[in-house]
Protein backbone atom coordinates (compact mmCIF):
# COMPACT_ATOMS: atom_id res chain seq x y z
CA UNK A 1 0.00 0.00 0.00
CA UNK A 2 1.38 3.30 -1.17
CA UNK A 3 1.04 6.53 0.93
CA UNK A 4 0.62 9.98 -0.66
CA UNK A 5 3.50 12.03 0.62
CA UNK A 6 3.53 15.75 0.10
CA UNK A 7 5.73 17.20 -2.62
CA UNK A 8 7.63 19.98 -0.87
CA UNK A 9 9.06 21.62 -3.97
CA UNK A 10 5.62 21.89 -5.58
CA UNK A 11 4.13 23.59 -2.54
CA UNK A 12 6.93 26.09 -2.38
CA UNK A 13 6.47 26.91 -6.07
CA UNK A 14 2.74 27.38 -5.58
CA UNK A 15 3.25 29.71 -2.64
CA UNK A 16 5.78 31.76 -4.56
CA UNK A 17 3.38 32.09 -7.49
CA UNK A 18 0.62 33.33 -5.21
CA UNK A 19 2.92 35.90 -3.66
CA UNK A 20 4.05 37.02 -7.09
CA UNK A 21 0.43 37.37 -8.26
CA UNK A 22 -0.54 39.31 -5.17
CA UNK A 23 2.42 41.62 -5.64
CA UNK A 24 1.57 42.19 -9.30
CA UNK A 25 -2.06 42.85 -8.37
CA UNK A 26 -1.04 45.44 -5.80
CA UNK A 27 1.33 47.06 -8.29
CA UNK A 28 -1.45 47.21 -10.87
CA UNK A 29 -3.81 48.77 -8.34
CA UNK A 30 -1.15 51.25 -7.34
CA UNK A 31 -0.47 52.11 -10.99
CA UNK A 32 -4.20 52.45 -11.68
CA UNK A 33 -4.73 54.74 -8.71
CA UNK A 34 -1.79 56.90 -9.76
CA UNK A 35 -3.09 56.90 -13.30
CA UNK A 36 -6.48 58.09 -12.06
CA UNK A 37 -4.85 60.80 -9.97
CA UNK A 38 -2.77 61.88 -12.94
CA UNK A 39 -5.77 61.96 -15.23
CA UNK A 40 -7.69 64.04 -12.67
CA UNK A 41 -4.78 66.44 -12.43
CA UNK A 42 -4.56 66.62 -16.21
CA UNK A 43 -8.31 67.31 -16.44
CA UNK A 44 -8.05 70.00 -13.79
CA UNK A 45 -5.10 71.59 -15.56
CA UNK A 46 -6.87 71.45 -18.91
CA UNK A 47 -10.01 73.00 -17.40
CA UNK A 48 -7.93 75.68 -15.72
CA UNK A 49 -6.09 76.42 -18.96
CA UNK A 50 -9.36 76.59 -20.87
CA UNK A 51 -10.75 79.02 -18.32
CA UNK A 52 -7.63 81.15 -18.59
CA UNK A 53 -7.87 81.12 -22.38
CA UNK A 54 -11.57 82.00 -22.22
CA UNK A 55 -10.87 84.78 -19.73
CA UNK A 56 -8.06 86.08 -21.93
CA UNK A 57 -10.42 86.07 -24.91
CA UNK A 58 -13.04 87.97 -22.92
CA UNK A 59 -10.42 90.42 -21.72
CA UNK A 60 -9.28 90.89 -25.29
CA UNK A 61 -12.83 91.84 -26.29
CA UNK A 62 -12.91 94.74 -23.83
CA UNK A 63 -10.92 97.95 -23.86
CA UNK A 64 -8.59 97.94 -20.87
CA UNK A 65 -8.81 101.71 -20.65
CA UNK A 66 -12.55 102.41 -20.61
CA UNK A 67 -14.24 99.00 -20.75
CA UNK A 68 -15.83 99.52 -24.16
CA UNK A 69 -15.75 96.85 -26.88
CA UNK A 70 -12.18 96.33 -28.04
CA UNK A 71 -11.32 96.52 -31.72
CA UNK A 72 -7.96 94.78 -31.26
CA UNK A 73 -4.49 95.44 -29.90
CA UNK A 74 -3.36 99.02 -30.36
CA UNK A 75 0.04 100.22 -29.15
CA UNK A 76 0.42 96.99 -27.16
CA UNK A 77 -2.93 97.04 -25.34
CA UNK A 78 -6.40 95.72 -26.12
CA UNK A 79 -8.37 98.92 -26.65
CA UNK A 80 -11.34 100.44 -28.46
CA UNK A 81 -11.13 102.73 -31.47
CA UNK A 82 -11.94 105.79 -29.36
CA UNK A 83 -9.11 105.26 -26.87
CA UNK A 84 -6.71 104.32 -29.67
CA UNK A 85 -7.48 107.54 -31.52
CA UNK A 86 -7.31 109.57 -28.29
CA UNK A 87 -3.88 108.16 -27.40
CA UNK A 88 -2.58 108.69 -30.93
CA UNK A 89 -3.93 112.25 -31.09
CA UNK A 90 -2.38 113.11 -27.73
CA UNK A 91 1.07 111.80 -28.63
CA UNK A 92 1.16 113.29 -32.12
CA UNK A 93 -0.08 116.66 -30.92
CA UNK A 94 2.16 116.61 -27.83
CA UNK A 95 -0.89 117.65 -25.78
CA UNK A 96 -0.64 118.20 -22.04
CA UNK A 97 -3.78 117.66 -19.95
CA UNK A 98 -4.53 118.79 -16.41
CA UNK A 99 -6.97 117.15 -14.01
CA UNK A 100 -9.13 119.67 -12.18
CA UNK A 101 -9.81 117.29 -9.29
CA UNK A 102 -7.10 115.04 -7.82
CA UNK A 103 -5.94 112.80 -10.70
CA UNK A 104 -8.29 110.06 -9.56
CA UNK A 105 -11.21 110.39 -11.96
CA UNK A 106 -13.05 107.24 -13.00
CA UNK A 107 -12.51 106.32 -16.65
CA UNK A 108 -15.41 104.33 -18.10
CA UNK A 109 -17.19 104.08 -21.42
CA UNK A 110 -19.62 106.81 -20.42
CA UNK A 111 -17.19 109.04 -18.46
CA UNK A 112 -14.04 108.77 -20.56
CA UNK A 113 -14.52 112.27 -22.02
CA UNK A 114 -14.93 113.95 -18.63
CA UNK A 115 -11.23 114.05 -17.74
CA UNK A 116 -8.65 113.75 -20.52
CA UNK A 117 -5.75 113.83 -18.08
CA UNK A 118 -6.88 110.74 -16.15
CA UNK A 119 -7.80 108.96 -19.38
CA UNK A 120 -4.33 109.49 -20.84
CA UNK A 121 -2.72 108.38 -17.60
CA UNK A 122 -4.79 105.18 -17.64
CA UNK A 123 -3.66 104.54 -21.21
CA UNK A 124 -0.08 104.64 -19.98
CA UNK A 125 -0.87 102.56 -16.88
CA UNK A 126 -2.44 99.77 -18.94
CA UNK A 127 0.72 99.57 -21.04
CA UNK A 128 0.16 101.68 -24.14
CA UNK A 129 3.52 102.55 -25.66
CA UNK A 130 4.33 106.07 -26.75
CA UNK A 131 6.97 104.61 -29.04
CA UNK A 132 4.24 102.80 -30.99
CA UNK A 133 2.82 106.06 -32.33
CA UNK A 134 4.43 107.20 -35.56
CA UNK A 135 4.96 110.94 -35.35
CA UNK A 136 5.49 111.27 -39.11
CA UNK A 137 2.01 109.94 -39.88
CA UNK A 138 -0.87 112.39 -39.59
CA UNK A 139 -4.42 112.61 -40.82
CA UNK A 140 -4.59 113.31 -44.52
CA UNK A 141 -1.73 111.07 -45.56
CA UNK A 142 0.97 111.90 -48.04
CA UNK A 143 0.43 115.63 -48.39
CA UNK A 144 2.16 116.06 -45.03
CA UNK A 145 5.30 114.20 -46.07
CA UNK A 146 8.29 116.03 -47.44
CA UNK A 147 8.62 115.37 -51.12
CA UNK A 148 11.77 114.25 -52.77
CA UNK A 149 12.52 117.09 -55.17
CA UNK A 150 14.52 114.90 -57.49
CA UNK A 151 11.51 112.62 -58.03
CA UNK A 152 9.07 115.50 -58.55
CA UNK A 153 11.04 117.47 -61.09
CA UNK A 154 9.51 117.48 -64.57
CA UNK A 155 12.03 116.85 -67.30
CA UNK A 156 12.58 119.87 -69.51
CA UNK A 157 11.49 119.63 -73.14
CA UNK A 158 13.67 120.71 -76.00
CA UNK A 159 12.71 124.01 -77.66
CA UNK A 160 12.22 122.42 -81.08
CA UNK A 161 9.91 119.71 -79.76
CA UNK A 162 7.86 122.26 -77.81
CA UNK A 163 7.38 124.47 -80.89
CA UNK A 164 6.35 121.47 -82.97
CA UNK A 165 3.83 120.45 -80.34
CA UNK A 166 2.28 123.93 -80.22
CA UNK A 167 1.97 124.00 -84.01
CA UNK A 168 0.13 120.67 -84.00
CA UNK A 169 -2.29 121.95 -81.33
CA UNK A 170 -3.04 125.12 -83.33
CA UNK A 171 -3.67 123.06 -86.47
CA UNK A 172 -6.15 120.83 -84.62
CA UNK A 173 -7.98 123.90 -83.25
CA UNK A 174 -8.34 125.43 -86.72
CA UNK A 175 -9.75 122.20 -88.12
CA UNK A 176 -12.28 121.95 -85.30
CA UNK A 177 -13.46 125.55 -85.90
CA UNK A 178 -14.16 124.81 -89.55
CA UNK A 179 -16.45 121.95 -88.57
CA UNK A 180 -18.77 124.24 -86.59
CA UNK A 181 -22.00 125.15 -88.41
CA UNK A 182 -22.41 128.58 -86.75
CA UNK A 183 -19.92 131.44 -86.92
CA UNK A 184 -18.31 132.65 -83.69
CA UNK A 185 -20.20 135.98 -83.72
CA UNK A 186 -23.58 134.26 -83.66
CA UNK A 187 -22.95 132.57 -80.31
CA UNK A 188 -24.57 134.49 -77.45
CA UNK A 189 -23.18 134.20 -73.94
CA UNK A 190 -25.13 134.79 -70.75
CA UNK A 191 -23.55 136.65 -67.89
CA UNK A 192 -22.65 134.07 -65.19
CA UNK A 193 -23.08 136.71 -62.46
CA UNK A 194 -26.68 137.41 -63.46
CA UNK A 195 -27.41 133.68 -63.59
CA UNK A 196 -25.97 133.19 -60.08
CA UNK A 197 -28.00 136.09 -58.67
CA UNK A 198 -31.15 134.70 -60.27
CA UNK A 199 -30.50 131.26 -58.79
CA UNK A 200 -29.86 132.82 -55.38
CA UNK A 201 -33.20 134.65 -55.51
CA UNK A 202 -35.00 131.44 -56.46
CA UNK A 203 -33.39 129.60 -53.55
CA UNK A 204 -34.38 132.34 -51.08
CA UNK A 205 -37.97 132.33 -52.40
CA UNK A 206 -38.07 128.57 -52.06
CA UNK A 207 -36.96 128.60 -48.42
CA UNK A 208 -39.34 131.46 -47.61
CA UNK A 209 -42.23 129.44 -49.04
CA UNK A 210 -41.20 126.47 -46.88
CA UNK A 211 -41.07 128.75 -43.82
CA UNK A 212 -44.59 130.05 -44.48
CA UNK A 213 -46.06 126.84 -45.91
CA UNK A 214 -47.46 125.46 -42.68
CA UNK A 215 -49.95 127.36 -40.59
CA UNK A 216 -48.36 130.25 -38.69
CA UNK A 217 -50.76 129.66 -35.81
CA UNK A 218 -49.44 126.16 -35.05
CA UNK A 219 -45.85 127.40 -34.93
CA UNK A 220 -46.72 130.51 -32.89
CA UNK A 221 -48.64 128.42 -30.34
CA UNK A 222 -45.64 126.12 -30.06
CA UNK A 223 -43.20 128.96 -29.30
CA UNK A 224 -45.50 130.90 -26.94
CA UNK A 225 -43.41 132.34 -24.04
CA UNK A 226 -44.13 131.24 -20.47
CA UNK A 227 -46.18 133.33 -18.06
CA UNK A 228 -44.43 136.00 -16.00
CA UNK A 229 -44.46 136.32 -12.21
CA UNK A 230 -43.20 139.32 -10.24
CA UNK A 231 -42.95 137.57 -6.85
CA UNK A 232 -42.89 140.91 -5.08
CA UNK A 233 -44.84 142.43 -2.20
CA UNK A 234 -45.29 146.20 -2.46
CA UNK A 235 -46.63 146.47 1.08
CA UNK A 236 -43.22 145.58 2.53
CA UNK A 237 -41.64 148.75 1.07
CA UNK A 238 -41.95 152.22 2.58
CA UNK A 239 -41.75 153.91 -0.82
CA UNK A 240 -44.41 152.15 -2.90
CA UNK A 241 -43.66 154.18 -6.07
CA UNK A 242 -39.98 153.24 -6.11
CA UNK A 243 -40.75 149.60 -5.44
CA UNK A 244 -43.37 149.63 -8.21
CA UNK A 245 -40.88 150.96 -10.77
CA UNK A 246 -38.14 148.53 -9.70
CA UNK A 247 -40.54 145.59 -9.93
CA UNK A 248 -41.89 146.80 -13.27
CA UNK A 249 -38.31 147.19 -14.52
CA UNK A 250 -37.48 143.61 -13.52
CA UNK A 251 -40.62 142.24 -15.21
CA UNK A 252 -39.95 144.27 -18.37
CA UNK A 253 -36.33 143.13 -18.52
CA UNK A 254 -37.29 139.45 -18.26
CA UNK A 255 -40.09 139.85 -20.77
CA UNK A 256 -37.66 141.53 -23.19
CA UNK A 257 -35.41 138.47 -23.02
CA UNK A 258 -38.44 136.27 -23.74
CA UNK A 259 -39.42 138.45 -26.71
CA UNK A 260 -35.95 138.19 -28.26
CA UNK A 261 -35.93 134.39 -27.88
CA UNK A 262 -39.48 134.24 -29.25
CA UNK A 263 -38.65 136.46 -32.25
CA UNK A 264 -35.85 134.14 -33.37
CA UNK A 265 -38.39 131.32 -33.78
CA UNK A 266 -41.16 133.27 -35.53
CA UNK A 267 -41.68 131.91 -39.09
CA UNK A 268 -39.83 134.05 -41.63
CA UNK A 269 -37.71 136.03 -39.14
CA UNK A 270 -34.53 134.06 -39.84
CA UNK A 271 -34.86 134.87 -43.55
CA UNK A 272 -34.12 138.54 -42.82
CA UNK A 273 -30.66 140.06 -42.74
CA UNK A 274 -28.98 140.71 -39.40
CA UNK A 275 -29.44 144.46 -39.82
CA UNK A 276 -33.20 144.10 -40.40
CA UNK A 277 -33.58 141.72 -37.44
CA UNK A 278 -31.95 144.23 -35.09
CA UNK A 279 -34.05 147.05 -36.55
CA UNK A 280 -37.21 144.99 -36.04
CA UNK A 281 -36.50 144.38 -32.34
CA UNK A 282 -35.41 147.97 -31.65
CA UNK A 283 -38.46 149.53 -33.31
CA UNK A 284 -41.16 147.17 -32.02
CA UNK A 285 -40.20 145.90 -28.56
CA UNK A 286 -42.39 148.48 -26.79
CA UNK A 287 -45.41 147.66 -28.98
CA UNK A 288 -45.01 143.94 -28.29
CA UNK A 289 -44.63 144.56 -24.53
CA UNK A 290 -47.77 146.70 -24.41
CA UNK A 291 -49.69 144.21 -26.56
CA UNK A 292 -48.78 141.43 -24.11
CA UNK A 293 -49.93 143.66 -21.23
CA UNK A 294 -53.28 144.25 -22.93
CA UNK A 295 -53.89 140.57 -23.62
CA UNK A 296 -53.01 139.59 -20.03
CA UNK A 297 -55.58 142.13 -18.83
CA UNK A 298 -58.41 140.85 -21.10
CA UNK A 299 -61.19 140.46 -20.10
CA UNK A 300 -60.78 143.82 -18.36
CA UNK A 301 -61.82 143.78 -14.69
CA UNK A 302 -60.47 147.13 -13.49
CA UNK A 303 -56.79 146.14 -13.14
CA UNK A 304 -53.85 146.15 -15.54
CA UNK A 305 -52.07 142.79 -15.28
CA UNK A 306 -48.31 143.42 -15.59
CA UNK A 307 -47.67 139.87 -14.35
CA UNK A 308 -49.87 137.10 -12.98
CA UNK A 309 -49.06 138.23 -9.43
CA UNK A 310 -48.52 141.96 -10.11
CA UNK A 311 -51.60 144.07 -10.94
CA UNK A 312 -52.43 147.77 -10.77
CA UNK A 313 -55.86 149.30 -10.22
CA UNK A 314 -56.87 152.88 -11.09
CA UNK A 315 -56.55 153.89 -7.42
CA UNK A 316 -52.94 152.68 -7.29
CA UNK A 317 -51.90 154.67 -10.39
CA UNK A 318 -51.46 157.94 -8.48
CA UNK A 319 -49.84 156.12 -5.55
CA UNK A 320 -47.21 154.55 -7.80
CA UNK A 321 -46.77 157.76 -9.88
CA UNK A 322 -47.51 156.10 -13.20
CA UNK A 323 -48.51 158.60 -15.95
CA UNK A 324 -52.30 158.90 -15.92
CA UNK A 325 -52.61 159.43 -19.69
CA UNK A 326 -50.55 156.31 -20.42
CA UNK A 327 -52.56 154.28 -17.95
CA UNK A 328 -55.87 155.54 -19.38
CA UNK A 329 -54.92 154.63 -22.96
CA UNK A 330 -53.93 151.11 -21.91
CA UNK A 331 -57.23 150.61 -20.11
CA UNK A 332 -59.18 152.02 -23.05
CA UNK A 333 -57.56 149.54 -25.44
CA UNK A 334 -58.25 146.69 -22.99
CA UNK A 335 -61.93 147.65 -22.80
CA UNK A 336 -62.19 147.91 -26.59
CA UNK A 337 -60.55 144.53 -27.24
CA UNK A 338 -62.69 142.92 -24.54
CA UNK A 339 -65.76 144.13 -26.44
CA UNK A 340 -64.34 142.82 -29.72
CA UNK A 341 -63.64 139.45 -28.03
CA UNK A 342 -59.98 139.16 -28.91
CA UNK A 343 -59.06 135.46 -29.12
CA UNK A 344 -55.71 133.86 -28.31
CA UNK A 345 -55.10 132.99 -31.99
CA UNK A 346 -55.77 136.59 -33.03
CA UNK A 347 -53.48 137.83 -30.26
CA UNK A 348 -50.46 135.74 -31.35
CA UNK A 349 -50.95 136.63 -35.03
CA UNK A 350 -51.15 140.38 -34.36
CA UNK A 351 -48.09 140.13 -32.12
CA UNK A 352 -46.19 138.41 -34.96
CA UNK A 353 -47.35 141.17 -37.32
CA UNK A 354 -45.99 143.78 -34.89
CA UNK A 355 -42.57 142.13 -35.10
CA UNK A 356 -42.46 142.80 -38.87
CA UNK A 357 -44.07 146.25 -38.63
CA UNK A 358 -40.86 148.06 -39.54
CA UNK A 359 -39.95 150.87 -41.90
CA UNK A 360 -39.05 148.47 -44.68
CA UNK A 361 -38.45 151.27 -47.19
CA UNK A 362 -35.21 152.05 -45.42
CA UNK A 363 -33.99 148.54 -46.10
CA UNK A 364 -30.79 148.24 -48.12
CA UNK A 365 -32.18 146.20 -50.99
CA UNK A 366 -35.45 145.55 -52.75
CA UNK A 367 -35.31 141.84 -51.98
CA UNK A 368 -35.48 142.52 -48.24
CA UNK A 369 -38.52 144.75 -48.73
CA UNK A 370 -40.32 142.05 -50.72
CA UNK A 371 -39.53 139.42 -48.07
CA UNK A 372 -41.01 141.52 -45.25
CA UNK A 373 -44.08 142.32 -47.35
CA UNK A 374 -44.67 138.63 -48.09
CA UNK A 375 -44.41 137.71 -44.40
CA UNK A 376 -46.82 140.47 -43.35
CA UNK A 377 -49.30 139.52 -46.07
CA UNK A 378 -49.13 135.89 -45.00
CA UNK A 379 -49.91 136.83 -41.37
CA UNK A 380 -52.84 139.02 -42.44
CA UNK A 381 -54.25 136.16 -44.53
CA UNK A 382 -53.93 133.83 -41.54
CA UNK A 383 -55.73 136.39 -39.39
CA UNK A 384 -58.66 136.53 -41.82
CA UNK A 385 -58.81 132.75 -42.29
CA UNK A 386 -59.11 131.70 -38.64
CA UNK A 387 -62.82 132.59 -38.51
CA UNK A 388 -65.76 131.73 -40.74
CA UNK A 389 -65.85 133.94 -43.83
CA UNK A 390 -68.66 136.40 -43.28
CA UNK A 391 -69.09 140.16 -43.65
CA UNK A 392 -69.60 140.74 -39.93
CA UNK A 393 -66.58 138.66 -38.97
CA UNK A 394 -64.42 140.38 -41.57
CA UNK A 395 -65.47 143.81 -40.29
CA UNK A 396 -64.81 142.73 -36.70
CA UNK A 397 -61.27 141.60 -37.50
CA UNK A 398 -60.53 144.74 -39.51
CA UNK A 399 -61.83 146.93 -36.69
CA UNK A 400 -59.81 144.90 -34.20
CA UNK A 401 -56.64 145.19 -36.26
CA UNK A 402 -56.92 148.89 -37.14
CA UNK A 403 -57.86 150.07 -33.65
CA UNK A 404 -55.02 148.02 -32.16
CA UNK A 405 -52.41 149.47 -34.51
CA UNK A 406 -53.62 153.03 -33.99
CA UNK A 407 -53.80 152.96 -30.19
CA UNK A 408 -50.55 151.02 -29.79
CA UNK A 409 -48.76 153.85 -31.62
CA UNK A 410 -50.06 156.40 -29.11
CA UNK A 411 -49.21 154.15 -26.15
CA UNK A 412 -45.69 153.62 -27.50
CA UNK A 413 -44.95 157.38 -27.51
CA UNK A 414 -46.10 157.84 -23.89
CA UNK A 415 -44.41 154.65 -22.71
CA UNK A 416 -41.12 155.71 -24.29
CA UNK A 417 -41.30 159.06 -22.46
CA UNK A 418 -42.04 157.27 -19.17
CA UNK A 419 -39.06 154.91 -19.41
CA UNK A 420 -36.61 157.52 -20.70
CA UNK A 421 -37.43 159.77 -17.75
CA UNK A 422 -36.59 156.92 -15.37
CA UNK A 423 -33.50 156.07 -17.46
CA UNK A 424 -32.07 159.56 -16.91
CA UNK A 425 -32.93 159.48 -13.20
CA UNK A 426 -29.81 158.34 -11.33
CA UNK A 427 -31.87 157.54 -8.23
CA UNK A 428 -33.37 154.40 -9.79
CA UNK A 429 -31.18 151.75 -11.41
CA UNK A 430 -32.84 149.87 -14.27
CA UNK A 431 -32.03 146.36 -15.48
CA UNK A 432 -29.23 145.93 -18.02
CA UNK A 433 -31.19 144.70 -21.06
CA UNK A 434 -33.87 147.34 -20.58
CA UNK A 435 -31.17 150.05 -20.44
CA UNK A 436 -29.66 148.78 -23.70
CA UNK A 437 -33.02 148.93 -25.47
CA UNK A 438 -33.76 152.43 -24.13
CA UNK A 439 -30.34 153.66 -25.24
CA UNK A 440 -31.45 153.07 -28.86
CA UNK A 441 -33.91 155.96 -28.47
CA UNK A 442 -31.23 158.39 -27.31
CA UNK A 443 -29.72 160.31 -30.22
Amino acid sequence: MQLNTPNLSTDIYTIQNKKRLNSQTRNCERIMSKSNEFSNDVNLNITSDLKKIEKKKNDDKLCLVCGDVSSGYHYGVSSCEACKAFFKRTIQGNILYTCVVNNGCEVTKYRRKHCQSCRFQKCLDTGMLKEGVRLDRVRGGRQKYKRNKTECEIPKMDTKKRVQGEQKINTIKKNEKKKLSLPDDSIQYKSPIKEINKDQEQIEDYFLKIELKDSCIDKLIEIEPKSLYAMSDLNQMNDGAEKFILTLSDITDRELANIIDWAKQVPGFQMLSTHTKIQSIQENWLDILNWNLVFRTIPYKGELVYANDFKCSEIQVELYKRPIELDSLCRELCIRLTALRLSFEEHILIRAFLLFNINIYSAENQKEIETVQKIRLNIQNELLSISKPSTNQYMRIMDLFNSSMSMLGQIRILCKQFWLKIYHDDHIKLQKLLCEMLSCYIT
